[in-house]
């Protein structure tokens, strides 16, 4: 038995353990493979990378709303502000699908260094994690 929770724990520790997280409170997916660290685009290049992503049998993933992608994220944690389960994360910013509203030029987003809600040019290159809704056939 210590030796296949090793086995486990190492796999986490490698990002191997899963390609996604259901959250049972949301019904929400999330990517969590080892792409969901190294994306980096734009909010356009991120809103098309996550409407063609095929993954763990699915192709309907999407870039989450503001309010989803809070959902997953834990103030009380620091480095990184996210809920338990994730094991890919980069500690910066990830885009939403949200505009804000005073400029559509900018999209908010969730900084999971400290869980803090910001928004961002949509020029710029930011981290991206794709959602989709969790149908339970």
């Amino acid at each position: 038995m210590v030796k296949i929770i090793s086995f486990v724990f190492f796999l986490s520790s490698l990002g191997l353990a899963q390609a996604v997280v259901i959250d049972e409170k949301t019904g929400l997916m999330w990517q969590d493979n080892s792409s969901s660290q190294d994306v980096i685009k734009n909010y356009e290049d991120a809103d098309d990378y996550c409407n063609a992503l095929s993954l763990d049998e699915y192709d309907d993933w999407r870039l989450p709303s503001i309010d989803e992608l809070i959902s997953i994220s834990d103030r009380d944690k620091f480095s990184p502000a996210i809920k338990a389960n994730f094991y890919n994360v980069k500690h910066s910013f990830y885009w939403s699908s949200s505009t804000y509203l005073g400029d559509a030029t900018t999209a908010w987003g969730v900084h999971f260094f400290d869980g803090g809600v910001l928004w961002d040019s949509k020029i710029y290159r930011n981290s991206v994690r794709c959602v989709r809704d969790n149908h339970k056939e």
